[in-house]
């Protein structure tokens, strides 16, 4: 992901100004000793000294003197305050020097150097979470709960040595049943049908039915998402960039697929624990189906803030299904715990990169419309650029006429 899509808004002790250029100056503390009539010397490295940060920020426009005087106010501040820096992030940094000028040439605006020096210890250089990391992290938890449900699920299985043989055949039954059905919806999807199941008696085998159960979600899964072209699946065809779109094709559709039941039979005693892992693997697949939505969601800005809240709220919703089950089957907190935690920890993950994709965007805000126009001209006086006209539609889908917005009308739009 190019850092342009990741920029924050640069600001000191809360007064925010826009960046030409920024350059971080590292150096390292270096105690030199040295010997006489010797050449040479050793180095002792004394770890690294207070980076500088040297920025060109630039204010325009009608009202830049205003803003200039409230900047300057916040540098005159006694003390270190919080530079947000454009890529770091939030740096505690004290102001040094700074050199106002004006030009000639242009007028209603004004270029400041500024140098800043960071005012920590034991900083790392880069410790801001990018996106990109969030997403890592839905992967790593659902590998978690995965993990943590598959253990407790074979333990279970330790006591079925003792059944009887016919509660045993009945559990069979109903195991194969899950994989019968997982060979149905998998052929449902073009590059899920390569997925085959291991010929073994998942009785004395319940790692098999766990390794195979973890297969067929993946390989439906992949066949999903690994050729999914997120603007072709949001606007229906690849000219549609004006379109209103619908996250059906890109969410919808998907959740759907692997919401589908895959055991509905009730015969044997133990039961509960085989439907609460199968609900388990379920919902660590979906949390992964939002995890890759949200991989392509980084590089192509369709889905707006509302559709990746709706994302990671369905995303929720059957996580927290499951974790009801899951405490049903197994009352006691102790037992429980290994798989109720980590699914917890991944519906954190997907709320955590949910909110780092909605941050990349700039803010909502409410803008009125001063003259009757269509879309394509609001676009245009609000950013420049006409072809923006499809985010304000899906950033407003209440439109009904989108080539007649009358006056007044207030819409959604980004600040920038």
């Amino acid at each position: 992901m190019s850092w342009e899509q990741t920029l924050l808004p640069a600001s000191y002790k809360g007064v925010e100004f826009e960046v030409q250029d920024i350059e971080d100056d590292l150096d390292a503390a270096v105690a030199v000793n040295d010997y006489p009539y010797r050449n040479g010397g050793n180095l002792e490295d004394m770890g690294r000294l207070p980076r500088v940060i040297l920025v060109s920020a630039i204010f325009y426009g009608d009202d830049y003197e205003e803003r200039l005087q409230v900047f300057l106010k916040a540098i005159d501040t006694a003390g270190a305050g919080e530079l947000v820096h454009p890529i770091f992030g939030s740096i505690n940094a004290m102001f040094l020097r700074s050199r106002i000028r004006h030009r000639a040439e242009r007028p209603d605006s004004c270029s400041i150097e500024l140098d800043f020096m960071e005012d920590s210890l034991d900083r790392p250089l880069f410790d801001r979470v990018l996106p990109a990391r969030d997403v890592e992290v839905v992967e790593e938890t659902a590998d978690d709960a995965l993990n943590g449900a598959s253990d407790q699920f074979l333990i279970d299985f330790t006591t079925l040595q003792s059944l009887p043989a016919l509660v045993k055949d009945n559990l069979s039954d109903d195991m194969l049943n899950v994989m019968d059905n997982m060979r149905a919806y998998a052929d449902q999807i073009l590059a899920a049908r390569a997925w085959v199941r291991s010929a073994v008696y998942y009785i004395n085998n319940p790692q098999a039915f766990i390794d195979d159960l973890t297969g067929g979600l993946l390989s439906r899964l992949n066949g999903i998402f690994a050729p999914m072209d997120l603007h072709l699946k949001y606007f229906g065809s690849e000219n549609a960039s004006n379109d209103r779109g619908s996250i059906s094709g890109v969410w919808t559709e998907p959740l759907n697929h692997l919401r589908q039941p895959l055991i509905t039979s009730t015969n044997s005693q133990i039961q509960p624990v085989l439907v609460t892992h199968v609900a388990v693997q379920q919902a660590v697949a979906i949390a992964g189906a939002a995890g890759k939505v949200f991989a392509l969601a980084q590089d192509d800005q369709i889905l707006t803030p509302s559709d990746i809240e709706t994302i990671a709220s369905d995303v929720r919703q059957v996580v927290n299904t499951t974790l009801e089950q899951v405490r049903a089957t197994y009352p006691d907190v102790v037992a429980s715990r290994p798989i109720v935690e980590p699914l917890k920890d991944l519906a954190l993950a997907v709320s955590d990169a949910a909110a780092g994709l909605i941050r990349m965007k700039p803010p909502l805000v409410s803008k009125t419309v001063d003259s009757p126009a269509n879309l394509h001209l609001l676009a245009f006086r609000w950013y420049g650029d006409y072809d923006r006209a499809g985010e304000l539609l899906r950033l407003n889908p209440e439109i009904i006429t989108p080539n007649f917005i009358a006056r007044g009308a207030i819409l959604r739009a980004y600040a920038a």
